[in-house]
């Protein structure tokens, strides 16, 4: 990472610091243009911008710093000099991980454990006689014939190339080139994989990390731009998040989830967040690889934005694929305001603008209406329901509570309910003998309505 000595972190410095935080990479810092600072000066400045670096940027991170190293690209010396010290570094902190690495075990190497194959592709050319060549990264599995889910073509395997020669077959983290015999296309990023092994989707369910840096509201409902492998698109999203009095530490489709309007910056409690992407393209995922999708979502909306413009991050979870996946159960906590029409005896009441005429009312029947007194006469206000609610709304939160209800059922065809409650005769109100001219009796139900169904 190339941080400027004489600016320090600026925005796009700001975001290589979070895609590299996010992937959670090991980093060499590269403190550039010492020239700018006085040869006498030079090295009290280094030493006090690595200090600063470390100490309010590098520790907040899940950065591993593998060194420092400050150069002058101008400098005669940069290529005899500091581009040799670069690689040194580099060399010697994969070297030490070589090592470590040597005991770990690969799935791929368990005996009767097989992954598919897939490989990401970042370039292709067509070979005259030959047929296509594609050069990428294996990210997982053994290759024999391949698919391209971006064209609907499955092909097999002419030959197989690391760095010009020959290979038999390639396996994970292999740099390679493989031709395709009889192909002629025009194809630059994607993925090839082994023949149907992946699926394509244009929904699917993420995890949320919010950004710090970011220093806009991340709303439900907005489009951001998403990356995800080698995919970037834009993508409608909706947050959701497990239920507080419960800890989630997975996405489960029998559980109820809260609809989240706005995503808080920071994260908590226990709380788990998720996000329902829907994508403007089809986008190819690999799920049973062996490795997570991680995915960034930014607004690349203005390009003179000076603040970083990455929002969020997390991984794949799955998709939602039409006939294989049940509704989710993302709940919107919702209110319904009515007003007291009469006291029918000690135990039940009609009320009346909560719903329209003709409303079908059973589904509500578990729900609990709350009764309160407002101080204030608003009963001629009330012309109708639209205009009740606007005034309920204004005046709950002055409303003295009374009690609390259950709807019994509905009461004609106009859209008034009849309630129940045991405590209208236990309440500080004697019901029985309401001058319902004088106060106005307001109802609130709380209820919760499913926001999302696949």
């Amino acid at each position: 990472m190339v941080i400027d000595i004489t600016e320090g972190l600026q925005t796009q410095t700001q975001e290589c610091l979070v895609l590299a935080n996010i992937s959670k990479k090991s980093v060499v810092i590269i403190l550039n243009k010492i020239d700018l600072i006085d040869e006498s000066e030079r090295t009290q400045k280094v030493d006090k911008m690595i200090a600063k670096l470390s100490k309010n940027v590098f520790s907040k991170t899940n950065l591993k710093i593998i060194g420092y190293i400050a150069i002058s690209t101008r400098d005669d010396y940069f290529s005899t000099i500091y581009l040799p010290k670069i690689k040194q570094i580099i060399i010697n902190y994969i070297i030490k991980i070589s090592n470590q690495e040597k005991n770990d075990v690969d799935v791929e190497n368990i005996e009767g454990h097989s992954v598919p194959f897939c490989m990401q592709v970042d370039h292709s050319f067509h070979v005259k006689g030959k047929g296509n060549v594609f050069t990428g990264t294996v990210l997982s599995g053994k290759v024999s014939s391949i698919e391209i889910p971006k064209l609907c073509i499955t092909k097999p395997i002419k030959s197989i190339q690391i760095f010009h020669k020959n290979q038999k077959s390639i396996q994970k983290y292999d740099r390679a080139a493989i031709c395709i015999k009889g192909l002629k296309i025009n194809f630059e990023r994607g993925l090839i994989v082994t023949p149907k092994s992946f699926h394509s989707t244009k929904m699917i369910i993420l995890s949320v990390e919010p950004i710090k840096y970011f220093n806009k509201d991340i709303k439900s409902d907005e489009k951001y731009h998403f990356s995800i492998g080698n995919s970037t698109c834009m993508a409608t999203c909706t947050f959701f998040c497990s239920r507080s009095d419960r800890t989630c530490n997975y996405f489960n489709v029998e559980d109820k989830y809260d609809y989240v309007d706005i995503l808080p910056k920071y994260i908590v409690d226990d709380r788990r967040f998720f996000c329902l992407a829907s994508l403007s393209e089809e986008i190819t995922i690999c799920k049973d690889i062996g490795m997570r999708w991680i995915y960034v979502a930014s607004k690349l909306d203005n390009t003179n934005n000076k603040s970083c413009r990455i929002a969020f991050h997390g991984i794949y979870i799955d998709s939602l694929l039409k006939f294989k996946f049940p509704n989710i159960k993302i709940m919107k906590s919702k209110k319904k305001y009515g007003i007291m029409d009469r006291v029918a005896d000690k135990n039940n009441c009609v009320l009346k603008n909560m719903f329209k005429p003709f409303s079908n009312v059973t589904d509500f029947g578990n729900n609990s209406i709350a009764i309160y007194q407002l101080d204030t006469n608003i009963n001629k206000q009330i012309t109708d329901t639209r205009v009740a609610v606007e005034i309920l709304t204004k005046y709950e939160n002055e409303a003295r509570y009374i009690c609390t209800c259950h709807l019994v059922s509905s009461f004609g065809t106009t859209g008034k309910i009849k309630v129940n409650s045991d405590d209208f005769v236990d309440s500080d109100t004697d019901f029985t003998s309401l001058n319902l001219k004088k106060f106005t009796y307001m109802a609130v139900m709380k209820y919760e309505k499913c926001f999302i169904k696949s």
